[in-house]
């Protein structure tokens, strides 16, 4: 009888465990979740499902990405920039999720307006991390806040600390030339591109259309990028 009441005790113990990790649901859900509600486009729910994973969890980098994309998505940037730094202090020096993060906090700022202290913290993380995503970052607020000539120099120190057969400095000088209407030096910039690397992905397109058609003779070879114009 006493073995018996044992076993049902365990029993009852073990149900109430599994029913109260059923009813509670994981980070992993909570995303999967909020993911499902950003491709319905319903914001809101995914703001409450990727909050609720990060308030849970302050260290899941994820969710706080997640979530601050989507504060961005309904317009509220000083949220998502908490959000942001909260995931750029859980990842200081990652490969892949610290210039997500830092994109994140550059677009907070860009939308809040803080044109100031945008182009201070692009500097910042240009000068720390020295990557040229980092300088392409810089060159690219830059110009969306109305310093051409500073975008310029950004560019170029993208170009400079570029490693072999990079190619993205140059495309993404192309691309800032082009919106400044600028297409002679847009072209010069992609035919530098094709020479560093033909095969990145869709300059054959970005040629066709500045009215160029790819090909070896397109190959222009770089110069030094203090020479850029």
């Amino acid at each position: 009888m006493k073995n018996q009441k044992t076993y049902c005790v365990v029993a009852l113990l073990t149900m109430g465990l599994l029913a109260g990790l059923l009813g509670c649901e994981s980070n992993y859900r909570l995303r999967e979740d909020g993911r499902m509600a950003t491709y319905h486009r319903d914001y809101d729910l995914a703001a409450e499902k990727y909050g609720l994973a990060a308030e849970r969890e302050p260290d899941d980098f994820m969710a706080q990405y997640e979530l601050g994309k989507t504060y961005l998505l309904l317009g509220r940037p000083v949220s998502a920039q908490m959000s942001f730094e909260k995931g750029l202090a859980v990842k200081p020096d990652d490969k892949e999720w610290t210039p997500k993060f830092i994109d994140g906090i550059a677009e907070s700022f860009y939308q809040q307006k803080r044109y100031e202290q945008l182009a201070s913290y692009l500097k910042d993380k240009a000068e720390y991390y020295g990557r040229p995503r980092d300088y392409i970052r810089q060159g690219k607020y830059l110009a969306m806040i109305g310093s051409p000539d500073e975008a310029v120099l950004a560019y170029k120190k993208a170009a400079h600390f570029s490693s072999k057969g990079d190619a993205s400095a140059y495309v993404a000088i192309a691309e800032f030339y082009e919106s400044i209407q600028d297409l002679e030096n847009a072209r010069i910039a992609l035919r530098y591109a094709y020479f560093v690397d033909a095969d990145y992905p869709g300059l054959d397109d970005d040629f066709r259309k500045l009215g160029m058609i790819p090909g070896p003779t397109m190959r222009l070879e770089p110069p030094k990028p203090a020479m850029l114009q």
